[in-house]
């Protein structure tokens, strides 16, 4: 983006500051360090904007993950094992289920 001063959110998810917007036949913000995405859009702007508005469901999703206890990651292939408790999955469950509602 060229001339407008543009404020952007860190990452929800890592807390990662140096978000990059990239174009893939539509544009998305995307963090590098956890390799979280925003949603797609027609334009830079508009990417911005998303990944700078996300609805209050993804902190609540945030928050019920933070206290998970990650055993391993293999970030290559996206895989990852967790030690997690049945109140925190109920807490996941329901941002899931108010994120899927639109609420």
């Amino acid at each position: 983006m060229s001339g407008d001063k543009l404020t952007v959110t860190a990452c929800p998810f890592c807390g990662w500051r140096k978000v990059q917007c990239r174009d893939v036949g539509s544009f998305h913000v995307y963090c590098p360090d956890c390799c979280a995405e925003g949603p797609s859009e027609d334009s830079e702007p508009e990417a911005w904007a998303a990944w700078n508005t996300r609805t209050n469901t993804t902190t609540e999703l945030v928050e019920a993950l933070r206290d998970v206890k990650w055993q391993s990651a293999d970030r290559d292939n996206m895989e990852f094992t967790a030690r997690i408790t049945y109140s925190q999955m109920d807490a996941i469950l329901k941002a899931l289920t108010l994120h899927d509602r639109g609420d």
